[in-house]
């Protein structure tokens, strides 16, 4: 699976690729809606990006979740 893929791309229809809102924006293009033409950046780029941050990034997301509750 390539890091980018186009909205109009057939890779567009797995969830586990590319999430949720992708693969909606992908059926609603297909369905001949007016979506702007676009891409998508997919789960595995997104991996490779946040994985080195490890626990810091789960970290600060608890900050902000216990912050919310204040």
């Amino acid at each position: 699976m390539p890091l980018v893929v186009a909205l109009r791309d057939t890779a567009c229809d797995a969830v586990e690729a590319v999430g949720g809102k992708a693969v909606n924006l992908h059926r609603m293009l297909g369905g001949r809606l007016n979506v702007p033409d676009g891409f998508c950046v997919t789960t595995r780029a997104y991996r490779l990006a946040v994985g080195p941050l490890g626990g810091e990034l789960e970290a600060l997301f608890a900050r902000a979740r216990d912050g919310a509750a204040d």
